[in-house]
């Protein structure tokens, strides 16, 4: 009897584990999956303000389709030449 209960008990230890084992790693998927998609939309819009810089689109335009804050746009401005940074200057600290 007293046998019975004890491997009944380490049983579900052992299911309990295995359960929070189990539930780690599908949250450290899903986590992983988030932060690469994240990634992603900030790599294209990031793409998508480099576009606009190069077509001489206006700054409120830029901002408006890309998300990007100022720093981010003065990141992706360092990338053009001169000629196009001084067009943005003001975002270039």
């Amino acid at each position: 009897m007293a046998s019975e209960i004890l491997m009944s008990i380490s049983k579900d230890d052992h299911e309990r584990a295995k359960f929070r084992s189990r539930r780690k790693y599908e949250t450290d998927l899903f986590s992983n999956i988030a932060t690469a998609e994240a990634r992603g939309e900030k790599k294209r819009s990031k793409e998508t303000a480099f576009e606009m810089f190069g077509d001489g689109e206006n700054i409120a335009k830029i901002k408006k389709y890309s998300k990007l804050n100022d720093a981010e746009l003065a990141e992706v401005l360092r990338e053009f030449p001169a000629d196009i940074q001084n067009k943005y200057s003001f975002l270039i600290t």
